[in-house]
Formats: structure tokens, sequence, C-alpha cells
């Protein structure tokens, strides 16, 4: 641009010596040589981010004896909210050629959006302008003998899309408002099994519920449970001298379920199937 401040185009008939640049092809429109006595043009896109954060968090535990067992009930609560900026905006630096100091007022706004986000106990990530999830979970473990103990949690969860307020940016990144979260279960349940001792052994259930995949169709992975299962068989049984030594054989997925793990947004990995693996432990 010129003194003036008015862009101004190469000397008729320069013969640019600059065949490319960082952004494309070179020519005489970009060589400074074919612009006499005018001065560069350069932007500074200047990037905005913030975030206010809040929560809350009560838990309550009480214990009681039944019988020669102990157990403690354990309750609690979890809150928190936040909300999210980030904006973005481009300033011209007043002469490239002497340094970067640049003009405080922005010549272009690009966006600014502001993403609520609100979570009840279960969790969450941020996504899509942000998500609201509620919930709560349950969990127990009852000491059935002095060496067997049972453990169950249930987890109920609804996560779905806040969206980002500005329709056209929803429509841009296929975000309908109030949809479920991709890769969420509704519903989580644990059971399981514990035995103690020089022949120890366990077994355990987990159900996963159906979970959505892809943003645009109505695509949901089935549910699915998976049992777990493993015996430790300690040698201090055989000879005081194996104390430290212990044979464990460990079986996942023990049914061979067929099942989706890891969701992505319009992506899915099959889960392994049954794996058997035998440890030998021995502590020095």
């Amino acid at each position: 641009m010129d003194a003036d401040l008015a862009s101004v185009g190469p000397v008729a008939g320069c013969d640019s010596s600059y065949r490319s640049h960082y952004y494309g092809a070179g020519g005489p429109h970009v060589d400074p040589a074919c612009h006499p006595g005018a001065t560069g043009v350069q932007s500074l896109r200047h990037s905005h981010y913030g975030k206010d954060r809040f929560g809350l968090t009560l838990d309550e535990e009480w214990f009681t004896a039944i019988g020669s067992a102990g157990n403690t009930l354990r309750t609690g609560i979890w809150f928190e909210g936040s909300r999210r900026f980030l904006g973005r905006d481009w300033h011209r630096i007043l002469d490239p050629s002497v340094d970067y100091q640049w003009d405080e007022n922005p010549y272009w706004l690009q966006y600014e959006w502001d993403f609520p986000q609100t979570i009840f106990k279960c969790g969450a990530y941020f996504n899509a302008g942000g998500i609201d999830t509620s919930g709560f979970e349950l969990s127990a473990t009852m000491q059935v003998t002095a060496r067997t103990a049972f453990y169950t949690a249930y987890t109920l969860n609804n996560s779905v899309y806040v969206g980002t307020g500005d329709p056209l940016v929803d429509a841009s990144q296929s975000i309908v408002p109030g949809s479920d979260v991709t890769g969420v279960p509704a519903k989580l349940w644990v059971v399981s099994l514990d035995r103690t001792g020089p022949v120890a052994m366990g077994l355990t259930g987990k159900y996963t519920s159906a979970r959505r995949v892809s943003l645009t169709a109505d695509w949901y992975a089935d549910a699915y449970w998976l049992v777990d299962a493993y015996l430790t068989f300690s040698l201090e049984s055989v000879s005081d001298r194996l104390a430290s030594a212990a044979v464990s054989l460990v079986a996942n997925n023990l049914l061979d379920a067929s099942y989706l793990s890891a969701i992505v947004e319009n992506a899915a990995w099959i889960g392994a199937p049954r794996t058997v693996a035998m440890n030998v432990t021995v502590a020095f």
C-alpha cells in the first residue's frame, strides 16, 4: 500500500525473480522490488480464550457392623458448571518493515463464541459447543464371608449436546442440540464376586448399554455384556520356600462376545475377542 494506505499493484513490466513464496506462487504481485515506495501489508491473528468454572462436591459416609463384617455406605454429589469463551480477530501491523506493532482496533472480527457447559455427576467432556450431563451412580460392597466379597455398581447417565447457540455453526459441525453424545452409554452395570486366600478367584460381569455412533444418522452400537474371570494359586501352600510365588490364569471376554469397544464420531472399533493368559509371579 502507498502512503495514503491505498492498495497498489506492481509496476507495469516488472520482471520478478520471485518464483514462489510461503503462501503460494511468486511473481511481480508479491515482489517488493516491483512496488517501489510501497509498504508491505501484514496482519496479526489474535485468538482469545477464557473459561469460568465453578463446582461443589459433598460426600457422606456411614459405617455399621452387620454380624462379623463391617459395611460402609457412602453417598455424594458433584456439581460443576463452566462457561468457555473463544474468539478470534485480526489486526493490521502498522509497518512490517520496522517491527510487529499492530493497530489495537481489529479490522475484522472472525468469530466470537460462548459455550455453556453443565455437569451433574458422572463427568463429561467438552465438545460441540458443550454438553449437558446428568445422572447418578450407586455402588455397594458386601462381605459375604471372611474371604468372599460381592461388589456391584450401577450408573445412569444422560448426556446431550448443547450446541454453540449459532444454528449455522451447529449445522456445519452436524450438531443437533439435544441429541445424544456419541460414545456415551446411558447405563453401566458391574457385578463381581471375589474370593481371597491360597486359591483366589473372581468373576466379573460388565454391562454397557447402546451408544450413539453417528452424528448425522440414527446409528447406535448394540448393548453388550463382558464377562472376565481369574484364578490365582499361591505356591505357598506347596512349600514355604515358594511363599512369594503365584500362578494366575486370567480370561478376558470369557464368553467371546462380539461388541464395539471404542467409539468416536462416525467410527467404531471392534472389541477384543476372548483372551486367556497365564502369569507366573516370583518376588525376591
